[in-house]
């Protein structure tokens, strides 16, 4: 299902807009609209109410803060952790800004990771400003889920074409009241940007040409003496100059190359569209933030108490491969029932077939008693050939008897009444005539060969005159002891 996107810029005078449709994989323009405020209106609030009529219904809205209201500062910072450079930047931005860093919202757009860290460019808006951009805005049922600069997202439309080459440009952006000026590199990323207030066009006698006023072409002289990319020199792209007037000044006043918008960017960047309105420049930008293939990071102000609460993530263009995953999902799981069916029967019948193997010797059982009545029964076997001295036995019940015997002699006296022996070794339970008599005999059985420790645990005056009763023990040597 597709989605509807309005970007938005508000300006003095005046709201722009560019509405677009996105669905999973492409964006595709509608249509571009403009409303101004009348002379009796206070705000823009108005404008952007008779905006939004034509507007209709939207699912996104992003939106722009005025660049004057907006600080900014390129910060190289030894992090590349987006947590850490999120931490670091309101600490590094605060010496740059003239109060206090927690009287206004912190936004970050990192764009050059570097081996010592990542170059970042930072802005700071003051939250009255943001708070009055936003209720702006909610005022008209619109509550954007990203409010950014777009002078920074102008990246996306100048970004180098096939054909154009790549080389560093700096985008200016004039219209009656500002002007901003973006510096690009040749990989078409913001370097800097800056805007001049206060009447950026002035005319020459009524009806006369239009021209740069001196604050703005100090500001744009600045910005390019400023500028890092000593490679090569940028050209000047021009927004804004409908009559190419503003072109020929900065010609004049510049000794680099200068070009309007309007022949370098291309209808290609967003589906639907003949030509680009370059007088909506930023909304057009901004809407390509969004583009399901070609989004960027951008700056976002909604941060802290200003977080966007509404719809976290923007899953309506990808409803449609959403409901194939679950199809998916939903077959690949039955494959897997029917497979662990088929395995079940197969365990199944293969138990029985043991169960009816071992029935000669365990008789009818369960099939799930089958095994381990099978293993009880080889456990005990083993336990028999074991005494009967057979195969892997240390010895058998003969040889300890015959140890026994001989350990006994009649002089000692003793009278055996239990004698029994299992893998750990032979016990012995009787009378002797003395205590001697005792130590006598595990002298002798400790002298037989298949015996090892000899232990008399009990030993104890019998009931009967002259007598003691004893226990004693007998650990069972190994075959291969036995053997040395």
């Amino acid at each position: 299902m597709a989605q509807r996107i309005l970007a938005l810029e508000l300006g003095r005078d005046w709201v722009k807009a560019a509405l677009a449709e996105r669905t999973w994989n492409s964006l595709t323009l509608i249509g571009t609209f403009i409303a101004e405020r009348h002379e009796s209106e206070p705000d823009a609030q108005a404008a952007l109410d008779r905006l939004m009529e034509q507007v209709g219904s939207v699912d996104i809205t992003v939106s722009a803060i005025p660049g004057e209201l907006v600080a900014k500062r390129l910060l190289s910072l030894p992090f590349k952790n987006r947590r850490q450079l999120e931490q670091a930047v309101p600490f590094a931005m605060e010496e740059h800004l003239p109060f206090a860093v927690d009287e206004g919202i912190v936004g970050l757009m990192p764009f050059e990771r570097r081996e010592a860290g990542t170059l970042v460019m930072a802005c700071f808006v003051r939250r009255k400003d943001l708070r009055a951009h936003l209720n702006t805005l909610g005022a008209a049922g619109l509550d954007p889920k990203l409010v950014t600069v777009s002078a920074l997202a102008l990246p996306a439309l100048f970004a180098p074409a096939s054909g154009e080459g790549s080389g560093a440009r700096l985008v200016l952006e004039v219209g009656q009241w500002s002007a901003s000026m973006v510096l690009l590199d040749k990989d078409g990323v913001a370097r800097t940007f800056r805007v001049v207030t206060a009447g950026s066009l002035s005319a020459n006698g009524a009806g006369g040409p239009q021209t740069l006023d001196a604050a703005t072409l100090k500001t744009l002289r600045q910005t390019l003496n400023d500028q890092t990319l000593k490679s090569e020199s940028p050209e000047i792209v021009v927004i804004g100059d409908e009559n190419g007037e503003l072109t020929s000044q900065l010609a004049s006043e510049f000794s680099l190359p200068v070009r309007s918008a309007r022949a370098l960017v291309g209808a290609d960047r967003l589906a639907g569209a003949s030509t680009l309105d370059m007088e909506f420049a930023g909304c057009l930008a901004m809407l390509l933030s969004q583009h399901p293939h070609m989004g960027f990071e951008l700056v976002n102000f909604r941060q802290g108490e200003f977080i966007f609460m509404g719809r976290g993530a923007d899953l309506g263009p990808w409803r449609t491969p959403l409901l194939f995953a679950c199809v998916l999902g939903l077959l690949g799981a039955l494959h897997i029932s029917l497979d662990l069916a088929a395995r079940y029967r197969r365990l199944n019948l293969l138990n029985a077939q043991v169960s009816a193997a071992a029935a000669p010797v365990l008789g009818p059982r369960p099939a799930s008693d089958a095994i381990p009545g099978l293993r009880h029964a080889i456990a005990q076997s083993q336990k028999r050939l074991w005494m009967l001295g057979g195969k892997g036995s240390r010895t058998s019940s003969l040889d300890v008897m015959l140890a026994v015997s001989r350990a006994l002699r009649p002089s000692m006296g003793i009278q055996l009444a239990e004698l029994t022996f299992d893998e750990s070794g032979v016990k012995l339970t009787g009378q002797a005539a003395s205590y001697a008599s005792i130590s006598m005999l595990k002298q002798e059985l400790a002298k037989q060969p298949e015996f090892g420790d000899i232990t008399v645990s009990e030993a104890k005056a019998s009931s009967e005159s002259g007598r003691v009763d004893f226990r004693a023990s007998a650990v069972l040597k190994t075959a291969d002891v036995k053997a040395k």
